[in-house]
């Protein structure tokens, strides 16, 4: 059950959330200190699942599709402001969900690519590296889930699941205590915030979280021994 399971060298890390169609969801990451040290292998993978409405008499037989893409060096405020300004295009066929073009240099690379993932409504995209991470870019993935209606009702709402697997080989250090530390962390700071804005002390409260902060509050990420209620997007992570 390696796919659903963490290890004091892999974290996997879950959320499940609902976007309104034609809408962004943005998720900051952390990354592991063990990332940027040299020598050995590290993985970064990333799942996606939903389930759209279809139509088998239609040729855009899915109700609405969605991407996702991961950033590196750009800054939270950056990846935001770049898919505000996106216009939303009639998707056709097979074409991908495409990304910010002033976002692509900080792209990752990840296989399949981004057409092929977008075939259907199980994403799956790794990166495998035998380089560390340069600091110099920051210490923290932004994901980009992005949804674009086809023929739902103005305002629907797609349900969605979503797995990130960060993996280090076993000659380095272990990450999974180090990760459960700094989320815990950014749990506490939005509860404290969100309690600020309903006392009215903040004008716009935060609207997008990190990856697993929904998660955290009751769980954080999964050891091996439990298995329970697992999102349909880490079955994805082989």
């Amino acid at each position: 059950m390696r796919a659903e399971a963490s290890t004091d060298h892999r974290a996997v890390m879950l959320s499940e959330a609902e976007i309104v169609v034609n809408e962004v969801h943005l998720y900051s990451v952390p990354l592991p200190s063990t990332f940027f040290t040299s020598g050995g292998e590290l993985t970064i993978s990333i799942a996606l699942a939903y389930d759209p409405p279809v139509r088998g008499t239609r040729l855009d037989y899915l109700a609405n599709v969605m991407g996702c893409q991961a950033y590196r060096g750009a800054s939270l405020e950056a990846v935001q402001r770049a898919y505000a300004q996106l216009e939303v295009q009639p998707v056709t066929g097979v074409e991908p969900v495409e990304s910010p073009v002033e976002l692509e240099s900080f792209r990752l690379n990840m296989q399949p690519s981004n057409l092929d993932r977008s075939r259907g409504s199980h994403h799956f995209c790794t990166q495998s590296r035998r380089q560390k991470l340069n600091e110099d870019r920051g210490r923290e993935l932004i994901i980009a889930i992005r949804n674009i209606n086809r023929w739902d009702p103005p305002g629907a709402r797609q349900g969605y699941s979503l797995a990130v697997a960060l993996e280090r080989d076993e000659d380095h250090a272990e990450l999974y205590s180090e990760l459960a530390l700094q989320l815990e962390t950014l749990v506490e700071a939005e509860i404290e915030a969100t309690l600020e804005a309903e006392a009215g002390q903040l004008s716009n409260p935060p609207t997008m979280g990190a990856l697993v902060r929904q998660r955290t509050r009751r769980r954080g990420p999964q050891r091996s021994e439990d298995t329970r209620r697992r999102p349909s997007a880490a079955r994805l992570l082989i």
